[in-house]
């Protein structure tokens, strides 16, 4: 059995150029991502409220949301915070829940769902927006670091890259290989 690494071993920036860039594959599969991620962040704008404490689905993508934000913050700010992200998220939403429980009297309270919602707004539109601009700009590694990327490319300060710790590595390290593998040998 792998053994766990504590999240601030996870964390580590390289130089610019370090990493490949995406393929054609993992860049539609970027693109997608984006897509759905920021239509999720459309429907917590427009279509959710509190109303949806229940929604099973909801509750999913709140409790995803817990496993992700280390991520978001560490590799979208090149940080190494460990996760520490985590307990802060967890921290704003029971001050929210404190507070909603003190103003309205429930648990379930309009306010600590305001605080749900935009935690989940920051945390879900900062991915969706990074797929997006990984997309785009080709980013190596990590779709969390195409706003660092852009940045770099723009100032021309350059940028840190970082290694993808979800699957997105594992479909560009396949489409690598694909492409690799149909080279004819010289």
């Amino acid at each position: 059995m792998a053994e766990r690494r504590p999240l601030e071993e996870v964390f580590h920036f390289d130089k610019e150029g370090t990493l490949p860039p995406p393929g054609p594959i993992g860049r539609v599969v970027r693109l997608l991502l984006g897509i759905v991620i920021l239509k999720f962040v459309y429907d917590w704008l427009f279509y959710l409220d509190s109303s949806d404490y229940n929604e099973p689905f909801i509750l999913l993508w709140i409790g995803v949301s817990v496993a992700l934000v280390p991520y978001v913050v560490n590799i979208g700010f090149g940080l190494n915070r460990g996760a520490k992200p985590r307990y802060v998220l967890a921290g704003i939403w029971l001050a929210g829940g404190l507070i909603g429980f003190v103003v309205e009297g429930i648990l379930r309270s309009e306010f600590l769902w305001s605080v749900i919602e935009i935690t989940q707004i920051y945390i879900y539109g900062h991915l969706g927006i990074s797929f997006l601009l990984s997309a785009i700009l080709s980013t190596p590694g990590c779709e969390l670091r195409a706003i660092p990327h852009m940045i770099g490319k723009i100032t021309g300060r350059g940028y840190q890259e970082h290694y993808c710790p979800g699957f997105i590595d594992n479909i560009d390290r396949w489409e690598r290989n694909r492409i690799s593998d149909k080279q004819p040998n010289v």
